[in-house]
């Protein structure tokens, strides 16, 4: 009994009151969630086992359609038990939350605690009923959660401490599902990857500290390769170009780079997605502190200025501006259609500023070659990971679900520069204080329109 008394106690600790908070919510927006007969899983999951088993329904998938045997195979059952459904969804959500501030190192547990919590709440909710609540949480949110339970382990490996055997043996299942999405895949492929470069030729450290490393990278290259060679998808994208980007057989590696990447930092400074203006906030806010050259604080205003202006001040800059809004508002890439033509270079010069100012922030306010690579990697991957949508014509049927990763790396950038400049905020504690006060608004704002977005249908 006192040992119940004792571990009750502790799940109470204020350091703990934030994944309370977060559950709660998290419960509210279940119990309010319904799936429409429209959905993904309403309409086309659920009735599958009716037809088929589940092992001749996933054969023809894979030859047909999708190399998501793993997330699918979970996907058919759940589509037809959807209080299971909600359940497991709540637990992938606090995992990750949980294992998401358990990564980041500090003494100061119930703030970092709640900086997670809080910013994760801001992510909108609405992005992910784009196919129905069910088929895009586990797509999404269970390979994120699980890819970030399989990424503990790489952290403990990178702090040079040990793993231990339990974990890393439940690491492999986790990654097994995780790495079943192309995102996630090449998001743990590429962490691990580079965590392997850091051991060898930054830290120098023997092979028998980090050969976890080594197991991880394979296993998820043995599912990049399974992805890139499964014969659905190469029948899935021939089907989706004629259905959704007839022009998509034209392009070539450059083009296919180009639409990533223009459509991903259009969405970033344009979507009214806050997430991205509070890193470029925070940066702008840093940098002032800083510096004082003004080349360094243009660099922290400029992205601070575009998502303002395109994202609130939208309409009068259409206004007042017609020929370059609507240059904006096409968001077309250039190709061999519009090569020749100056002002096609506009909208891609101007995101690729916008990246510049913002590698040029970090640069500032990061005190360590160490540092600066930390965040270059951190964002890259993010950014990488949606850029790739690019080399698929479903970039634009996918919708802004595919920001997903991206967006959590963004929240990861935000709160290590808090941390590693929390007593250069302090010192300016009006200011601090005013941040504090704006994120606390934002979080209450985007809770609000998690229970409109989890009620609709």
């Amino acid at each position: 009994m006192d040992k119940i008394k004792n571990f009750a106690g502790k799940l109470i600790q204020k350091k703990y009151l934030p994944f309370w908070f977060f559950a709660g919510i998290q419960i509210i927006y279940h119990l309010m969630m319904r799936e429409g007969p429209g959905t993904d899983a309403m309409w086309f999951f659920r009735n599958q086992l009716d037809a088929y088993s589940l092992k001749d329904y996933l054969t023809i998938r894979y030859q047909v359609w999708s190399s998501r045997i793993v997330i699918e195979a979970v996907l058919v059952y759940v589509s037809r038990h959807l209080v299971l459904w909600k359940v497991l969804d709540i637990f992938a959500w606090i995992l990750f939350v949980i294992l998401f501030a358990a990564a980041i190192p500090g003494e100061k547990r119930e703030r970092i605690n709640w900086l997670v919590v809080s910013l994760v709440l801001i992510y909108p909710l609405k992005d992910l009923d784009t196919a129905g609540w069910v088929a895009t949480t586990t797509n999404y949110i269970w390979p994120l959660a699980l890819g970030m339970f399989a990424l503990t382990g790489v952290s403990l490996v990178l702090q040079k401490k040990k793993v231990p055997l339990p974990l890393f043996i439940m690491s492999l299942p986790a990654m097994f599902y995780a790495a079943n999405a192309e995102q996630m895949c090449a998001v743990i492929f590429g962490i691990c990857f580079v965590g392997i470069l850091y051991c060898i030729f930054f830290a120098k450290r023997k092979v028998s500290t980090w050969w976890q490393l080594i197991v991880w990278t394979v296993f998820s290259l043995g599912e990049l390769l399974f992805i890139f060679t499964c014969p659905g998808n190469s029948v899935r994208k021939i089907e989706e170009i004629r259905r959704c980007m007839p022009n998509y057989k034209t392009y070539n590696i450059i083009d296919k780079f180009t639409l990533g990447f223009v459509d991903t930092v259009h969405h970033m400074i344009s979507s009214e997605n806050l997430l991205f203006l509070m890193l470029a906030v925070l940066l702008m806010v840093l940098v002032f502190f800083k510096t004082k050259e003004f080349i360094f604080r243009l660099a922290g205003v400029l992205p601070v200025m575009f998502n303002v202006l395109l994202t609130f001040f939208g309409d009068a800059f259409e206004r007042n501006f017609t020929k370059l809004s609507s240059l904006f508002d096409l968001n077309e890439i250039v190709n061999g259609s519009n090569y020749q033509l100056a002002y096609s270079y506009l909208p891609l010069l101007v995101y690729a500023l916008v990246l510049l100012c913002i590698l040029v922030s970090v640069s500032v306010i990061s005190t360590s070659w160490t540092e600066f690579l930390g965040y270059f990697c951190l964002l890259g991957i993010g950014l990488a990971s949606r850029v790739v949508m690019g080399f698929t014509p479903t970039i634009f049927v996918s919708q802004e679900r595919t920001f997903l990763y991206l967006y959590v790396t963004i929240i990861a950038a935000i709160i290590f520069m808090v941390q590693r400049n929390i007593k250069l905020l302090l010192e300016h504690k009006n200011i601090y204080e005013t941040l504090k006060m704006i994120t606390a608004c934002v979080l209450v704002l985007s809770i609000v329109n998690g229970f409109m977005a989890a009620s609709a249908i």
